[in-house]
């Protein structure tokens, strides 16, 4: 299963990687900062970031992001 990696404390996308089985949320040590949800098509100068609340992905400036944190 194909899965995409975003920081924890940021939400910026990190790449993509392949799993053997399903992510499980109820195993606390099971992928966190993954998800299965593919990021929107983004450009140069343009970052996904994963929104864990809503479970969605909103593309951002690069130069919008503050630095340590993120600024949706």
């Amino acid at each position: 299963m194909k899965i995409y990696l975003f920081d924890n404390e940021t939400g910026c996308y990190q790449g993509e990687d392949f799993v053997d089985g399903p992510l499980d949320d109820s195993v606390p040590t099971s992928f966190t900062g993954a998800t299965t949800i593919a990021p929107p098509p983004f450009g140069p100068g343009q970052v996904p970031i994963f929104q864990s609340l809503s479970a969605a992905w909103q593309i951002c400036r690069i130069t919008d992001l503050k630095r340590g944190g993120r600024n949706p």
